[in-house]
């Protein structure tokens, strides 16, 4: 038996080559841009957000105001009523 010259697989090889890499474009981030206005609001929130549920001081200086018979409620009813009606008609 009698091996030849086998061009078809020295061809097959040859067009497999690695060719030199290609120059990467640089990869895009993502960027993000906040107005000032998300950034004060983004501030308030968090102020709101670790703010006591319960005024403390304000809560003791009232008991006490109640207990010794010295609270006076300067604010009237019909103040009250108007700002509970305007809170809900947003």
């Amino acid at each position: 038996m009698r091996i030849g010259p086998t061009p078809g697989i020295t061809q097959m090889y040859n067009s497999q080559k690695v060719s030199a890499p290609q120059k990467k474009t640089p990869i895009r981030t993502d960027d993000l841009k906040l107005s000032n206005q998300a950034i004060e609001r983004n501030f308030a929130y968090n102020m709101a957000k670790n703010a006591p549920d319960i005024r403390s001081g304000k809560v003791d200086s009232l008991k006490s105001q109640v207990q010794q018979g010295t609270y006076n409620d300067s604010v009237s009813t019909e103040e009250l009523t108007q700002k509970l009606i305007d809170s809900f008609s947003m």
